[in-house]
């Protein structure tokens, strides 16, 4: 915003030197300058009664400069001033004689206060319009500021302008719709909470009564009830973090080691038991993003890897000089055609399928990354790959 209002008063001055330049070239096109001059009756007759004499010179008795030697020469006329006030007027005839008319009252050079005038006018007319839009793009500049504070962190804000700004209603237009936006997000991100928290606490007792009746009897009903409550810890665990990664605040975007990065996530599944083995493979040593939000990504690929493998998993990271890349894979059947995978909260989905896949796509998005699916020519199953570019200031 600086820097267009500089732009705007350079554009301004330009205008002013332009109009300034074009009225100077008028006004001499009207009274160039050739040698003849105009004297008022009030110049030749003074009306303290003064006279102005007229007198007859050899050439020799007045040392002129070059320059008006020859204007003299050429039958011109020519003026000089002995005093700030007086002027003597000097013409040569055939015969070489000057004749000298003096002293003349000077009246003053009207053409050099008319371009004062002038060039006071268009400085005027420069402050007038700068005192006009000035306050406009200083509001702008302080609306352009808060709505990046917005952009980054969703908040209630102020009125930030006076009422009496010319911008006023649109600055109070933008802080109601501030206040309605973080209360929809303060709603969104309780809402979150409250469901994966209250969901949470039913599941861990009917789990553990479960338990305590596998101990007797193991039947097929028991098993639809453990597929069933694990869905719904999905669910829960899906929505907890995406109220989590919802608002994780200022994101932070640096290096980072990737091979330690790889083998955190790997190792933190293989803790628990799985009918399906995760093998991984890393490739380049630094990668670059923000590691929370990615470690957050590939546990959502892995996990929907897991649910949907016949026997292994597989987590390939790799980093270059210019791109990273991330790609799950499996052995399961691969991806249904014709399904929009990445959707929000695809209506067919039960689960924490389409809400993590969800996820995923908002990690990608941050790190303006290319996020692909297909099937896996390795293991057969699906593939998502995840590749973004590394900024130039962290390389």
């Amino acid at each position: 915003m600086k820097t267009r209002f500089a732009k705007l008063i350079l554009s301004l001055v330009v205008l002013s030197v332009g109009l300034y330049a074009a009225f100077d070239q008028l006004l001499a096109s009207h009274h160039p300058d050739n040698g003849k001059y105009l004297i008022s009756i009030d110049q030749l007759v003074p009306r303290d009664g003064t006279n102005v004499r007229i007198s007859t010179l050899d050439a020799d008795e007045v040392a002129f400069p070059q320059e008006l030697q020859h204007k003299l020469y050429a039958g011109q006329t020519v003026a000089l001033k002995y005093t700030d006030d007086q002027l003597y007027y000097y013409r040569q005839d055939a015969q070489g004689q000057l004749t000298e008319i003096g002293p003349i009252r000077a009246e003053g050079a009207s053409y050099g206060l008319l371009s004062s005038v002038i060039i006071a006018f268009y400085l005027g007319l420069i402050l007038i319009v700068l005192a006009l839009i000035g306050p406009v793009f200083r509001d702008l500049h302080v609306l352009q500021k808060q709505a990046k504070r917005f952009g980054k962190k969703p908040q209630p804000l102020p009125m930030s302008v006076a009422a009496s700004s010319t911008i006023a209603p649109l600055a109070e237009t933008f802080s109601r719709m501030s206040k309605q936006v973080a209360s929809y997000v303060h709603a969104h991100k309780t809402l979150s909470q409250t469901i994966s928290h209250e969901v949470r606490t039913p599941l861990a007792r009917m789990r553990f009564a479960l338990e305590l009746e596998a101990q007797q009897q193991r039947s097929n009903y028991l098993e639809q009830m453990h597929q069933d409550l694990d869905e719904i810890e999905l669910l829960a665990t899906s929505y907890l973090t995406f109220a989590r990664l919802d608002y994780l605040g200022q994101k932070t975007y640096k290096n980072f080691n990737l091979q330690r990065f790889t083998t955190t996530i790997a190792e933190g599944f293989n803790l628990y038991p799985h009918a399906c083995v995760l093998t991984y493979g890393c490739t380049g040593e630094t990668a670059q993003g923000d590691r929370q939000a990615l470690k957050i990504l590939c546990q959502n690929l892995i996990t929907n890897a897991f649910r949907y493998a016949a026997s292994e998993v597989r987590l390939i990271t790799k980093a270059t000089e210019t791109h990273c890349e991330i790609v799950v894979e499996d052995d399961g059947p691969g991806l249904p055609e014709g399904v929009a995978i990445f959707s929000e909260f695809e209506a067919q989905q039960s689960s924490g399928f389409g809400l993590g896949l969800f996820i995923v796509k908002q990690v990608a998005l941050w790190h303006e990354a290319e996020l692909l699916s297909g099937s896996s020519e390795r293991l057969g199953g699906a593939k998502f790959t995840v590749r973004w570019r590394k900024q130039p200031q962290f390389i």
